[in-house]
């Protein structure tokens, strides 16, 4: 129970996330069903999570912007540069934006997941539509990339011995 429980924990960690509680799932010599199951549970979850709150940041924002306190004039600078970097960005990168985030969420290395591209989509300004099918698709392909390259080393580790 603790280790399905651990397999929660890291599929909802920013770095982690299901790709790597798959390993750890599979290390621990649990079900692989139940550890893809749980896996991608996860990732759909800490996806729609995500996705509700980033598409909120901006009118949270911009709410917060309108005082005349310290903190608004703050806000209004970093409101001002995300949109000047969003105006530079989104015109290079909207026509393959959904596509490139997906690949980008799915290469299992530090810095990438659905955390990070949750980041990306805000930058990017996308919908949330598309921010929720980005996330779920490029953390799905994620669990699916780390399984095949966790069993394809086990298999030349055989092969080896």
């Amino acid at each position: 129970m603790i280790d399905i429980i651990n397999i929660i924990i890291i599929s909802l960690l920013p770095g982690f996330e299901g790709r790597y509680a798959i390993i750890y799932g599979l290390l621990k010599g649990l079900d692989l069903s139940l550890v893809i199951t749980i896996s991608i549970t996860c990732t759909i979850t800490l996806s729609t999570l995500l996705t509700l709150f980033v598409s909120n940041i901006d009118s949270m924002l911009s709410k917060l912007a309108l005082n005349n306190s310290s903190i608004s004039k703050l806000v209004r600078r970093y409101l001002e540069r995300v949109n000047r970097i969003r105006d530079r960005i989104s015109v290079k990168i909207r026509k393959y934006g959904i596509a490139i985030l997906i690949l980008f969420i799915a290469i299992p290395i530090p810095g990438t997941g659905v955390w990070t591209g949750a980041l990306l989509a805000y930058m990017l300004k996308l919908k949330t539509r598309e921010m929720l099918i980005s996330l779920i698709l490029g953390g799905t392909l994620s669990i699916a990339v780390t399984s095949s390259l966790y069993f394809l080393g086990e298999e030349i580790i055989k092969i080896l011995m």
